[in-house]
Parts: C-alpha cells; sequence; structure tokens
C-alpha cells in the first residue's frame, strides 16, 4: 500500500503544499505591523499630531526574523512542534484506510465503512480517557503516561507493517481472523494516537500563545 502510485502521488501533493506555504506564511506575517509600532509623534514648535511609522519594512522583517529564530531556539518549542508534525503525519494514515483495507483484507462494501470507523472511535476513546484519566494524575505520571502511549503507537504501527506485509504475502487464509486483527490494530492505532496527538500539543500553544 505504501508503494501505491496513489500513495505516492498524494505525499507528493501535501509536501508540495506544505513547502510551498511557508514562505508566504512568512511573507504574510512580515508585513503584518508589529504592536510596538510608535503611534504618534510630536512636532517641534506645533500642537498637531501626526501617525507616523518608525519601523521600517527592513527593521520589521529583521525583529520578527530575531523572533523566530529565538522560538527555534527554544528547545520546548522545537521539540513540540516536532512531535506535532510527525504525529500528524500518523493520523493522515486514516486518510488512506479504504485503500489499505482494500490491499490487505479486501473486506465487502458494506463492511468498509464500518472498519474504517474504527480508528477514529478509537481517537474518540483516547481523548475522554485522558480528559477522565490523565487530567487529575500528577504531571509527572501524566507525562510517562503520555510517553508510554507513544512508544505503544510505534509497537502498534510495527505490527501494523507486518501484518500488511503478511495479508499480501498470504499469511492469512481466514478472512474473519485477519478482519479481526485488523480491527483490533486500527482501535489500538488510534486510542494511542488520539490523546498524545490533540491533548499536549494544544495545551502548549494555549500557553506559549
Amino acid at each position: 500500500v505504501f508503494l501505491d502510485p496513489v500513495f505516492l502521488g498524494a505525499v507528493r501533493i501535501v509536501a508540495c503544499i506544505t513547502i510551498s506555504g511557508l514562505p508566504l506564511l512568512w511573507i504574510s506575517d512580515t508585513l503584518r505591523p508589529l504592536p510596538d509600532i510608535e503611534k504618534t509623534r510630536a512636532l517641534s514648535n506645533s500642537k498637531t499630531l501626526r501617525r507616523v511609522n518608525s519601523r521600517s519594512f527592513v527593521s520589521r522583517f529583521c525583529d520578527k526574523t530575531c523572533r523566530y529564530c529565538s522560538w527555534w531556539c527554544d528547545r520546548n518549542f522545537a521539540f513540540s512542534l516536532l512531535s506535532f508534525g510527525l504525529l500528524g503525519l500518523m493520523a493522515s494514515f486514516e486518510l488512506f484506510l479504504p485503500l489499505f483495507l482494500k490491499h490487505t483484507v479486501n473486506p465487502p462494501s458494506s463492511a468498509t465503512a464500518f472498519m474504517t470507523a474504527v480508528l477514529p472511535l478509537g481517537v474518540a476513546t483516547s481523548i475522554v480517557f485522558g480528559s477522565a484519566v490523565l487530567e487529575f494524575l500528577p504531571k509527572t505520571v501524566r507525562d510517562a503516561g503520555v510517553l508510554l502511549m507513544l512508544f505503544l503507537l510505534f509497537l502498534c504501527t510495527v505490527c501494523i507493517v507486518f501484518f500488511t506485509v503478511s495479508t499480501i504475502g498470504g499469511g492469512f487464509s481466514d478472512a474473519m481472523i485477519a478482519q479481526t486483527t485488523v480491527l483490533l490494530l486500527l482501535f489500538s492505532y488510534g486510542f494511542f494516537l488520539g490523546y498524545p496527538y490533540y491533548v499536549p500539543p494544544s495545551l502548549y500553544a494555549l500557553e506559549f500563545g
């Protein structure tokens, strides 16, 4: 499934959109005035006040560049952005679930929608579980729980890869066993992905501003 032309084409499109969007974001944010622009200045020997812009485009560009560099030097910001990007890549696996199911277990059309909804169900269950349990635990225990979920997500990803290779190679002769296995893997994948992907980055973004 990962060598399918449709999958590779989608990955190229996402990469091109992301790369082309970064310069546009940089330029648009640079053109926006900074909040500390001087608003008024008294003219000599006059009671009239006029609005002036004491900062040029080059000055604003340098200020924004220094600000971005200071963000990247912040270890918490860099790791948060890296983890959010990698987990977002893993969350995009949901978009290719119909293609994945077709190349592995090939379920009937009536069962494809049900099997595709198992992963979002795991994500929702993970968020509810984290909000009801992890949020009331001490910070060290909560951080350890998130790391454990990420480690189990890695193991679940490895199991999905081996399941894909085994299924394509004819390793499962019983269709019921193969479909049950993929349902358990998809639910586990969504459960171990949901809370680490949605909750900690959102809380950090609210704190960071």
